[in-house]
């Protein structure tokens, strides 16, 4: 394998997430740096260089299609400054990356909503189904950015669409090992509207985790801490794929025994 084979290899294989701004951007300079001389070997795969597949986006509460007569067809992604409405027709990873990559491009550039849609619908190899589905929530998705932008809010909010996606995108190839800490926020500090969202969800792995182990979780932070970490752990991995685990003294025992389940 060559040069430029590795570094492809590498970023299609070694990919990160995390919520936490900082700790995203430490991890992608680490990734830098671990190139090293194959970061000379980005020109060959493509004009524009490489993406790090370092992504701040929730690995556990993950964008899922809205419900009901008007949710139906969507993926809401709730932000600090409202709802973005992404239609189904780009909840794959070469498709997000062109709306991302046009919705900064053209945003930036100030160009007509009509422009971007019939580029967007270009690129992304639309058919004309989709995109007369996906037409509104895509207006409104472009206006949105625009009014972001003329008040200097803009803060790259194509890119958080898209590390959004990324857990869904990657669920679809499993990884072979998993390498990450432990949680070291308790769940009652999370936020109160975090903890509501999240609740179904880890309700749903509880009874996956055996009995001996959920009677050794003495408090309520210890169990939804665990049901977090198992939610994470099964996405991300194939159930024959299980192979290494990096966790805490304390947690390392649980997490192996409800693995063991799945």
């Amino acid at each position: 394998m060559g040069p430029t084979e590795t570094l492809d290899a590498i970023r299609k294989n070694i990919v990160g997430f995390d919520l936490n701004p900082l700790a995203v951007i430490a991890a992608r300079t680490n990734y830098i740096l671990a190139l090293g001389d194959l970061l000379k070997e980005a020109k060959n795969l493509g004009p524009e260089g490489i993406d790090i597949p370092v992504y701040q986006c929730d690995s556990v509460l993950t964008p899922s299609k809205g419900e009901g007569l008007f949710g139906s067809g969507k993926y809401p992604l709730p932000t600090s400054v409202g709802i973005f409405e992404i239609p189904a027709a780009f909840a794959t990873k070469p498709r997000m990356e062109i709306l991302a990559n046009l919705l900064d491009e053209c945003v930036e550039s100030g160009v007509h909503e009509d422009v971007f849609l019939k580029r967007l619908a270009k690129n992304a190899d639309l058919f004309s189904k989709e995109l007369e589905e996906g037409r509104q929530s895509l207006s409104v998705l472009f206006q949105h950015l625009v009014e972001l932008h003329r008040q200097e809010l803009n803060g790259r909010w194509a890119r958080i669409i898209k590390n959004a996606f990324a857990p869904i995108f990657f669920a679809s190839d499993p990884a072979d090992y998993i390498v990450g800490n432990p949680p070291w926020v308790n769940w009652e500090h999370l936020p109160d509207e975090y903890r509501r969202s999240t609740m179904q969800l880890c309700a749903i792995v509880i009874s996956e985790i055996p009995i001996n182990v959920h009677h050794s979780l003495t408090t309520v932070t210890d169990r939804r801490s665990l049901q977090g970490d198992v939610v994470r752990i099964q996405r991300c991995f194939a159930a024959k794929n299980c192979h290494s685990i990096v966790a805490d003294d304390e947690m390392i025992w649980l997490l192996f025994d409800s693995i063991a389940n799945f």
